[in-house]
C-alpha cells in the first residue's frame, strides 16, 4: 500500500438535479411570404415526382407506393420533430444530422461580429415518404402559407404543430440524391485509382442502407439492392444488421466495366436507388509500412516474471510476432478468423509494435512488464503490397462487433473468452472517414459497446503525415531564429487543419481519444542531418485535430507519440520539408518482427500514444484494486472502466504545453488561441503519477454511484484548516466520467447528460478549457485556481453536485458514473493538505449503501 493512497467520499446526499440555462441561439427568419416564394415550387416538384412514379408503377404492379428520402434542411433544431413525423401516415423517421450552413440574405448571421465560426447552426432531418404522405405534407405547407398560426389542437392536424416551426426555419427541402450518397467519402477517387492500377479488376465496396425500423422493410431494402447489384453483373459478399446503432450494410463487388459506367454516368439504377444512404470504400483502414528501417538488437531482462491472472487490457490490431522476446508468453491471442495464415513473420509489424508498447512501454525507458496477459484479437492482415489493413472481404463494423461480443459473451459454442477485460486498445483509424459533423458507424458501435459491456475503448486520433511548404529558400529558412521556424511550422499545420481532422472512430463520445506529442526518450544519431521541427514539447506535426461531436472536447488528451523528423526538398528556389520515413531514432522504441526475435525499431504516430495510454489504464486498474482491498469497498464491476477513464483524464492540464503553443500563435487573439489548444490537445497532457497516489500537499478523493434521469448527488470535500487566509496558489481539479447510452438516429445522439457544479471559495478561476465545451461529451474535466486569501472555518466544505438529465431522449436505466476531486498547493510548502482532509473523511460505509 502506498504511503498516501487516494481517498473515498464516505457519504453522498441525494438531491434534485439543477436546471440548465441557455437557449437555442438567435436567428433571423424570412417572412411567410418569402418562404412561399422560395420553397413552394420545390414542394410541388417533389410531390409531382412521386405522383408520377406512383402512376407508372401501378400500371404494372398494383398496390406499390414509391418512396423517396426527403431532406428538411433547417436553421437551428426543432425539438420533438420525430414525434410530429409519426403523425403523418406514410412518413418514417430516419435520422438527423448537424450541418454548418452559410448565411445568406434570407438567413443572415445574427451576432455581434465576434463569433469565430461564421456559419449558421443547421440540421438535416431525413424522412422516408411516399406519395400519399407527400400529399399531406404539401397540404400542411399550403395551409401554413395561408395562415402561419393555423390550429393543431384538434381535427386532422392534431399533433402536427412542429411542422409550423419546421416551415418557419426551413432553408431547403429536397430529395436525398446521388451526390449525397457519395458525399461522406472519397470512394469515387479510390475507384478511379484502383482501375488505373488494375483496369480489369473486380471492385469491392460498402453500401450503407437506410435503416428501416421494420424488419420486413429491411429485408425488402436488402433484396432490392442485392437484385440491382446482380443485374449489374456483381454480387453481394456479406451483410450486417445491428439494430442498436441503426446500421444496415452490404459488402458488394462490381465488375470494372460497371464501375467505369458509374464514374462516367452517375445516373444508374443502383446509384439512384432510394434505399441507399452511402457508398463507401472497403478495407480502407491501412497501416503504412513504407519506411526505411534501422533495427537494433535488444537485450532481454534475465529475471522478468511472466504474467499471471486474467487479461485486463485487450487490443484489436494486426497479428503480432508472439515469439518475440518482449512478447513471448505474454499474449493471449484469439484468432477465430485465422488471420495468422495470411502473414509472413516479417509482415507482423503494427500488431507487434502495439503489443510491445502495452506490454513493456517505450523500450528506451526500462519500464516494468504488464503483470497480466494481453488479450489480442487480430482484425487486420497484409494486402497484396504487404501493408497491413482491414481485409476487403469483411465489413469492419461486423468484425469489431463480433470481436467485442466474443470477449464478453462468447460466440457460437465458445464461451466468453476474456470477460475480465476493462480496456480495449484501438490504435487505428479510417483515413477515408474524417470527422466533420455526423457520427460514423464505427464510433456509434464503440459507444454502444462501451455502455453495454462497461469497457473503455482507447482510440488514436489518426495520423496526417503532410509536407510543410516553406515558400522561401532553404538558406533563408535556416537563418531564421528557432522560434520563427516553429511559428512557420505551426502556421502551416493550422492552415491545413480542416483536412487533418480526427479519423473514425476517434469521435466516439464514450471512448478516450488520444493525440500525440512531439516527444520521446530516444537519443539522436551523432550526425543526423534531418530537421527537428520543435525544440520544445508541442503537439506532433502529424496528430489529428478535433473537436468532437457537437463541438465536444476531442481528442481527450495527448501523450508521447515520437518526434517526426523532416528532410529538405528544393524546387524552383522554394523549399518543402518532407516527413522522414526512417524508423531510426528519435521515436518510440518498440519490438520489431524478424528471425532473431530480439530486434527493435523506432516508431512515431498517434498509435503509439494510444497504446501507451492503454498501458497506463492498466496501472489505474491496479490502483483501484488495491484501494478496494485496503478499504473493503466494492466499487462495482460496471464502474471500474468508468473510473479508469476519469483517472486517465484527472491529471491532465495544458500547463507548459499550452504556454508553448500560445508563444507560437502570437498573431491570434486569446479566444482563438484557446480554441486551437482545445482542438489540438484536448484536456492536455496527463500526469499519470498524480492519480496513483497523493502527496503531503495534494489530496485526491473518489466518488462513484448511479443516477437516474432528473436525479443528482452532492459530495462534500472538507477544507483543510491550514489553507484558511493563506495567499498561496491553490488548484482544485474535478473530473466526472460516465458512459452514455446513445440514440443513433437523432442529432443529439447522447442519451444521458451528466455534469457537475462546484461551490467553493478556495479556487474560483477556471483554467484551460471552456466551461461550456467540457459539458458536451461524457468526460467533464475542469481546473480551478486561485491565490487570494479565503477565510473559512474548520468544518467548511467544497460542495460538488453531480446532475443527470436526458439529452437525446428520456431513459429509464441508471447511469453509472465516477468523480475524482483533487485539492493541492505547490509541493514543498509546509501545509499538511492530505493529512487534514484525510482526518475529516472517515471511510465507514460505501457510498452506494448510503444512497
Amino acid at each position: 500500500m502506498t504511503q498516501r493512497p487516494l481517498l473515498f467520499f464516505p457519504h453522498v446526499e441525494v438531491a434534485n438535479r439543477s436546471k440548465l440555462g441557455g437557449g437555442s441561439g438567435k436567428f433571423q427568419y424570412p417572412s411567410t411570404e418569402r418562404q412561399g416564394e422560395r420553397l413552394s415550387p420545390k414542394f410541388e416538384t417533389l410531390f409531382n415526382i412521386l405522383s408520377a412514379q406512383r402512376i407508372d408503377i401501378q400500371q404494372s404492379v398494383v398496390g406499390i407506393d414509391p418512396e423517396q428520402v426527403l431532406v428538411f434542411e433547417t436553421i437551428g433544431s426543432i425539438e420533438d420533430f420525430a414525434k410530429a413525423v409519426s403523425k403523418i401516415e406514410g412518413f418514417e423517421w430516419l435520422s438527423e444530422f448537424e450541418k454548418d450552413i452559410i448565411p445568406d440574405d434570407d438567413f443572415p448571421l445574427d451576432d455581434d461580429g465576434e463569433r469565430e465560426d461564421k456559419s449558421l447552426n443547421g440540421r438535416l432531418y431525413l424522412v422516408f415518404t411516399n406519395a400519399r404522405a407527400m400529399n399531406e405534407l404539401l397540404s400542411l405547407w399550403r395551409l401554413w402559407i395561408e395562415d402561419s398560426n393555423f390550429s393543431c389542437r384538434s381535427g386532422e392536424n392534431r399533433g402536427k404543430g412542429k411542422f409550423k416551426e419546421v416551415f418557419k426555419r426551413l432553408k431547403d427541402i429536397r430529395k436525398w440524391d446521388i451526390q449525397d450518397r457519395f458525399e461522406e467519402s472519397n470512394v469515387l477517387s479510390i475507384w478511379e485509382e484502383n482501375l488505373q492500377i488494375a483496369p480489369n479488376r473486380v471492385v469491392r465496396f460498402e453500401i450503407e442502407l437506410w435503416y428501416r425500423s421494420n424488419m420486413t422493410q429491411r429485408r425488402q431494402s436488402y433484396s432490392s439492392v442485392a437484385q440491382l447489384i446482380s443485374d449489374a453483373g456483381g454480387s453481394v459478399i456479406t451483410s450486417c444488421d445491428i439494430p442498436e446503432i441503426y446500421y444496415h450494410a452490404i459488402l458488394a463487388e462490381l465488375p470494372a466495366s460497371e464501375i467505369r459506367n458509374i464514374l462516367s454516368n452517375r445516373d444508374t439504377e443502383l446509384v439512384k436507388c432510394e434505399n441507399i444512404m452511402y457508398f463507401r470504400p472497403s478495407g480502407q483502414v491501412v497501416v503504412d509500412a513504407s519506411s526505411i528501417e534501422e533495427v537494433q538488437s535488444l537485450e532481454i531482462e534475465s529475471e522478468s516474471l511472466l504474467p499471471t491472472g486474467n487479461p485486463i487490457v485487450a487490443i484489436l490490431d494486426g497479428y503480432p510476432l508472439s515469439r518475440h522476446n518482449i512478447l513471448n508468453n505474454r499474449l493471449r491471442i484469439d484468432d477465430p478468423d485465422n488471420m495468422e495464415s495470411h502473414y509472413q513473420a516479417e509482415e507482423r509489424k503494427h500488431g507487434t509494435a502495439m503489443c510491445s508498447l502495452i506490454v513493456k512501454g517505450d523500450l528506451n525507458n526500462s519500464d516494468v512488464y504488464l503483470p497480466t496477459p494481453l488479450y489480442v484479437r487480430p482484425i487486420m492482415r497484409p494486402n497484396e503490397n504487404g501493408r497491413e489493413c482491414v481485409p476487403n472481404d469483411i465489413l469492419l463494423i461486423d468484425t469489431v462487433h463480433r470481436a467485442v461480443r466474443r470477449i464478453f459473451e462468447g460466440e457460437g459454442t465458445v464461451r466468453a473468452v476474456a470477460p475480465t477485460v476493462k480496456i480495449i486498445n484501438l490504435s487505428m483509424g479510417d483515413g477515408d472517414r474524417l470527422f466533420y459533423h455526423s457520427m460514423s458507424p464505427w464510433s456509434k458501435l464503440l459507444d454502444w459497446l462501451s455502455y453495454k459491456y462497461g469497457v473503455l475503448f482507447i482510440v488514436s486520433t489518426g495520423n496526417h503525415y503532410n509536407s510543410i511548404k516553406l515558400n522561401i529558400p532553404k538558406s533563408q529558412f535556416e537563418n531564421l531564429p528557432p522560434i520563427q521556424k516553429e511559428e512557420l511550422f505551426v502556421r502551416e499545420i493550422l492552415n491545413n487543419s480542416r483536412h487533418c481532422r480526427i479519423m473514425s472512430p476517434a469521435e466516439s463520445i464514450n471512448s478516450i481519444t488520444v493525440g500525440a506529442l512531439h516527444t520521446d526518450n530516444a537519443v539522436f544519431h551523432p550526425n543526423d542531418q534531418r530537421l527537428n521541427p520543435y525544440s520544445s514539447i508541442l503537439p506532433s506535426t502529424y496528430t489529428a485535430f478535433g473537436g468532437g461531436y457537437r463541438k465536444a472536447i476531442k481528442p481527450d488528451l495527448v501523450y508521447a507519440g515520437g518526434r517526426q523528423m523532416f528532410d529538405f526538398q528544393t524546387t524552383n528556389n522554394n523549399s518543402e520539408l518532407i516527413p522522414s520515413g526512417y524508423k531510426r531514432p528519435p521515436g518510440i522504441k518498440v519490438a520489431a518482427p524478424d528471425s532473431t526475435l530480439s530486434n527493435t525499431i523506432h516508431e512515431i504516430g498517434t498509435s503509439n500514444a494510444a497504446a501507451l495510454m492503454s498501458r497506463n489504464g492498466y496501472f489505474c486498474y491496479e490502483v483501484l484494486q488495491d484501494l478496494m482491498r485496503d478499504n473493503n469497498i466494492d466499487i462495482g464491476n460496471d464502474k471500474i472502466a468508468i473510473l479508469i477513464k476519469a483517472m486517465l483524464a484527472h491529471g491532465c492540464s495544458w500547463d507548459t504545453i499550452g504556454d508553448e503553443i500560445g508563444k507560437r500563435l502570437s498573431n491570434l487573439d486569446t479566444r482563438s488561441i484557446k480554441s486551437v489548444k482545445s482542438r489540438w490537445i484536448g484536456y492536455g497532457y496527463p500526469n499519470i503519477d498524480k492519480i496513483k497516489e497523493c502527496t503531503e500537499q495534494r489530496a485526491t478523493v473518489i466518488g462513484f454511484g448511479e443516477l437516474r434521469e432528473e436525479e443528482a448527488h452532492v459530495y462534500s470535500l472538507p477544507l483543510p484548516p491550514s489553507l484558511s487566509t493563506e495567499t498561496i496558489k491553490r488548484r482544485l481539479t474535478i473530473t466526472l466520467a460516465w458512459f452514455s447510452p446513445v440514440s443513433s438516429n437523432t442529432q443529439r445522439y447522447r442519451t444521458s447528460r451528466l455534469w457537475f457544479e462546484a461551490k467553493n471559495q478556495v479556487a474560483t478561476s477556471r483554467a484551460d478549457s471552456n466551461w461550456q465545451t467540457v459539458r458536451r461529451g461524457t468526460l467533464q474535466h475542469e481546473i480551478f485556481e486561485d491565490a487570494n486569501a479565503a477565510a473559512f472555518i474548520d468544518g467548511d466544505t467544497i460542495s460538488i453536485k453531480v446532475n443527470c438529465s436526458k439529452d437525446a431522449n428520456s431513459f429509464s436505466e441508471s447511469i453509472p458514473y465516477a468523480i475524482l476531486v483533487s485539492l493541492e498547493v505547490a509541493e514543498g510548502l509546509d501545509l499538511p493538505i492530505y493529512q487534514e482532509i484525510r482526518e475529516r473523511i472517515a471511510i465507514s460505509v460505501p457510498i452506494e449503501q448510503r444512497v
